[in-house]
Formats: C-alpha cells, structure tokens, sequence
C-alpha cells in the first residue's frame, strides 16, 4: 500500500490543505479553479493510474439497442429476445475489455492524502487520452473507508464491476429501438 501524502511535502500545498479539509468537512469543493489540481497530476502521476473505468451512457448508448444489434448480427428484421440481448451485450463488454481503447474509457486515479487532522483523504481523479493523459477532471473525495463510490456516482462503472455485471444491469441499460 502506498503511503499517503503530506499535503506540505508537494508543490501545491495551500490549495491541496483546502480541497482535503473541505472534504472532511463534508463541504463540496469550489472547483471553479482547479488549475494547479492538473498541474499537480501531471507532475507527479502521469501516466500512473489504478485502473480504468467507462462512461455508462456513452456505453450502452452506443450498444445496448436492438438496432445495432441486429445489424452486428447480421438479422434484417425481426426481435431480439432478452436472450439475445444479454448474449450480445456481454459479447460485446467482453470485445471491450479484450481491446480497450473505447473513447468513453477513462483512467482513475486514487490518491491517499494526510489531512491536516490527521485523517487519510482519497482524492479521485480521472485522466483521459492515454498514454499521455492530457485531460484530467477531479471526481471528488471522500474520508477514507467512508461509503462513497465516487466513480459510480460520476456515472462511471470501473472495469472489474464491467467484467461482471449481471443479466438484469444488461437489459437495465438497454433500449429496444
């Protein structure tokens, strides 16, 4: 397990000291200027990431219809059943995890940092256009071993919920257009 960060021991101290306390104060960050988070990102962890994860509506958007499915079939005409929904959906999620690269795919970045209460702080940033990683959005935070899912509740799912979502989730995000 990596150790967390002194806020005092980076470059970006002040603003890094006020986006944690607010955290644990359970205020929403002011992220109108965010400018040095970036910064500090691209400093210190570019291209180190934890894992990735996937737009849920730009996904199944994209695939989750009966339109392409039918057309990726092959079939001219006709209804699809569930079956063949889920079938297809999972076929298609498992494509996606083989091959990766999908323009919603985001990489997730989960950093530990000491408050100055003493409490560990996880700050979650997403980078986007890998290898480089030149976009780069703060998610939010959260205390550690507090609830907060903040990846799912950006309307991301991250690549090990992906692999394994069930029948009922593919045919949840589906539409039969």
């Amino acid at each position: 397990m990596k150790s967390e960060i002194n806020p005092n021991d980076t470059a970006y101290a002040g603003p890094l000291i006020a986006l944690v306390s607010s955290i644990e104060a359970g205020i929403k960050p002011d992220t109108a200027d965010m400018g040095w988070f970036e910064a500090w990102i691209h400093d210190e962890f570019s291209g180190d990431w934890d894992y990735s994860a996937f737009a849920i509506d730009e996904l199944c958007d994209g695939a989750f219809n009966d339109t392409f499915a039918l057309e990726e079939l092959g079939i001219e005409e006709g209804a699809l059943s569930d079956r063949q929904r889920i079938d297809f959906g999972r076929a298609y999620l498992n494509t996606l995890m083989e091959e990766g690269g999908y323009q919603s795919q985001i990489y997730i970045k989960e950093i530990q940092v000491m408050s100055q209460a003493g409490a560990s702080v996880t700050l979650v940033a997403a980078l986007s256009d890998a290898p480089l990683m030149f976009e780069v959005e703060f998610l939010g935070g959260c205390v550690k071993d507090s609830d907060t899912d903040i990846v799912a509740d950006c309307g991301y799912i991250d690549e090990y919920e992906l692999a394994s979502v069930s029948d009922e989730w593919i045919l949840a995000h589906w539409s039969n257009v």
